[in-house]
């Protein structure tokens, strides 16, 4: 390697560190089930969640969401309303207001489920739009069914703080995505916070399940997709290329 072309090395490594420590920086917000064993950070594509319980991770450090939102998609809305509280051994205690029913989610619908729910919150609409666009009918609607998703808008109080395993109980029935939606609006622009097709819950799978990469889709078999490295793995990955650029620039500045 000549020293022209290792002046490119460091370039490249901050490229690639940019690219891992996205998943850090992004205001991810994951909704997991509290017993599994990727506990609080699964991606399971989605996640398998109870019934009765589930928890709520601020992957980001970009902020705590005020206002932000629990939102559920009811297949069908069997069971009608959801009901929503803090779980007593949750490190804070949330209020939960509602729920706003935004009305049936259908599987022609060119809106994502956010922009169907954001009419139900006080997002702007370029805050709604800069929310992630993976909770969408493609992939939410697997199989044919459900006909539709009744949407119910939980409003939550107070701000959500960063990488805090917050649990709620609730009573949801099996096939039913759980995400959040919310606003850092604290700084000179607003910080959006969402959860991606990939952290979302999804009622009714078994939480053993949570520790693989495979889960279940709403009415259909197993769906697969990679877990999320957690945020210190990719901590060490960037302080090892960092380590390593360092010696063999030391080392062929001394050749």
């Amino acid at each position: 390697m000549t020293k022209r072309s290792f002046k490119f090395l460091p370039v490249l490594i901050v490229a690639l560190s940019v690219c891992a420590f996205g998943q850090i920086i992004d205001p991810n917000v994951g909704v997991f089930d509290p017993s599994a064993a990727c506990a609080p950070t699964c991606g399971v594509h989605p996640n398998p969640i109870p019934l009765t319980e589930f928890g709520v991770w601020n992957f980001g450090n970009a902020g705590a969401p005020l206002p932000w939102y629990i939102i559920f998609a009811v297949p069908d809305n069997t069971g009608g309303a959801p009901t929503l509280s803090s779980d007593p051994a949750s490190p804070d205690s949330f209020t939960a207001s509602g729920p706003t029913d935004a009305g049936a989610y259908l599987p022609t619908s060119s809106q994502t489920l956010y922009e169907f729910a954001g009419p139900s919150t006080t997002l702007t609409a370029s805050e709604i739009g800069a929310a992630n666009n993976s909770m969408n009918t493609s992939n939410m609607f697997v199989g044919g069914t459900p006909s539709s998703f009744e949407v119910y808008v939980f409003s939550m109080d107070p701000a959500l703080p960063s990488q805090v395993a917050e649990l709620f109980d609730t009573n949801i029935v099996a096939g039913t995505f759980v995400a959040v939606l919310g606003a850092d609006r604290t700084g000179p622009n607003s910080q959006v916070f969402s959860t991606p097709f990939t952290t979302a819950g999804l009622g009714g799978s078994s939480s053993s399940s949570s520790s693989s990469s495979s889960s279940s889709g709403p009415g259909s078999g197993p769906a697969s997709g990679p877990i999320i490295p957690e945020p210190n793995s990719l901590v060490l990955l960037g302080s090892a290329l960092v380590a390593i650029t360092t010696g063999l620039r030391k080392k062929l500045i001394r050749s």
